[in-house]
């Protein structure tokens, strides 16, 4: 069991071991023979089972992140018209059509965010809810969101400070709004995961409305459905979509909540697939290790082997011997790269975010994740150690004599 007559710390703790079956304490010291071979071995598979444990930790905290930003869009059908309708006007139109049950207007429209030296500017997207609106849920970060009482408030996100990083709660903004300078006072910052062409900026509905000339008017509309899945979205966005066309709306776009999260999610789902794809293969490089370790663990002790056999050793115990030894390297890597995922699994949390989805992730363990890794190496250990076991078990008392 030791090697070169010294014994070291690990050594004499598996001697002491006691009360475990003789097969599996064999396998469990066989283990630790080679201790640099081992770490070789256990590198590979460490790392790999640590990025496909944190890839789950990544995959966890993206969805989290959508779920969140789609609280700024609570309806279940979003309809955008190609120019402004009077908002009773778009009521009494879709007034029979079967699943709506809510309705709410949104004026919106484009903007120049202009720069302290009142030339320049950024464009940006002006979206003014009403003031008692129910489909928006939004994640504030400083201030406060736009009260009925508001005028030229207006609420600003993470995206515009990107580009405006001098802007803060309490501040006045000049935006330009067809030819025209007024200004806003900043109430309060948003939080949004998402990448987009234009920052998005929430002000007062009446208030745009009077600004514009176009009171009472909406360019889009929001729905709320009887119910909520995917199906029924679709059947009453059709809906929608003939009965505007039969009164005569000019339509943009018609897009269900259920059509937002999937084309998301197929985003993240492409992203977390690439990276499960490296794990894997790092994985199966590590697999591929283990089987020559194996294979020279067994080509090491074809003696010992040799001698089993003679006192009776049948072909399962020593098949069983050369597995349990790849499974208890499989095991060790396991809890190894559990913990080495939690750094990992953080870091890449943060720069995925703050990269893709420009805002900071929240980190979360991935039992779900742990739990497939287990399976995953408990199979991979095994397979590794399937021929080194058959190579073992044809060993003959002939062979182990004539063997130098």
């Amino acid at each position: 069991f030791t090697t070169g007559g010294s014994r070291s710390l690990l050594d004499s703790l598996l001697e002491s071991v006691r009360g475990l079956p003789r097969p599996l304490l064999i396998s469990l010291r066989n283990t630790f023979r080679r201790k640099g071979r081992l770490a070789l071995t256990l590198f590979t598979l460490v790392l790999g089972g640590a990025i496909f444990i944190a890839v789950f930790n990544v995959q966890d905290g993206l969805y989290r992140a959508i779920k969140v930003t789609f609280g700024y869009i609570l309806s279940d059908v979003n309809v955008e018209f190609g120019r402004s309708y009077r908002m009773d006007r778009i009521n009494a139109a879709i007034a029979n059509v079967p699943g709506v049950v809510s309705t709410e207007g949104w004026a919106q429209g484009t903007a120049q965010a202009l720069r302290p030296d009142g030339v320049t500017g950024d464009e940006i997207l002006l979206y003014a809810p009403p003031a008692d609106s129910t489909m928006i849920e939004p994640v504030l970060t400083a201030g406060r969101w736009l009260m009925p009482e508001d005028e030229n408030a207006i609420v600003v996100g993470n995206h515009f400070i990107k580009i405006r990083p001098d802007i803060e709660v309490g501040d006045t903004i000049q935006l330009r709004i067809k030819e025209r300078d007024y200004p806003f006072r900043v109430v309060g910052i948003y939080q949004m995961a998402g990448t987009i062409i234009y920052p998005i900026v929430y002000v007062n509905f009446g208030y745009l409305a009077q600004l514009r000339n176009e009171a009472g008017q909406v360019y889009s509309l929001r729905v709320a459905t009887d119910r909520h899945d995917f199906a029924r979205q679709q059947e009453v966005a059709k809906a929608l979509e003939m009965r505007f066309n039969e009164e005569g709306f000019a339509l943009g776009s018609i897009v269900t909540g259920g059509e937002m999260m999937q084309q998301q999610r197929v985003i993240i789902d492409v992203l977390i697939y690439l990276l499960l794809f490296m794990a894997v293969l790092i994985a199966v490089v590590g697999g591929l290790g283990l089987m020559g370790t194996m294979s020279m663990n067994v080509m090491e002790r074809t003696r010992e082997i040799g001698v089993m056999r003679s006192i009776g050793a049948v072909n399962g115990a020593i098949m069983q011997l050369v597995i349990v030894e790849g499974i208890i390297i499989g095991l060790i890597s396991w809890a190894l790269g559990a913990l080495l995922s939690i750094p990992i699994g953080s870091g890449l949390n943060g720069i995925i975010g703050t990269t893709l989805l420009n805002v900071p992730m929240d980190y979360t363990f991935s039992f779900e994740g742990l739990l497939i890794w287990a399976a995953v190496v408990l199979i991979l250990s095994t397979a590794a150690c399937i021929i080194p076991a058959r190579n073992a078990v044809r060993l003959t008392v002939r062979d182990v004599l004539s063997y130098e």
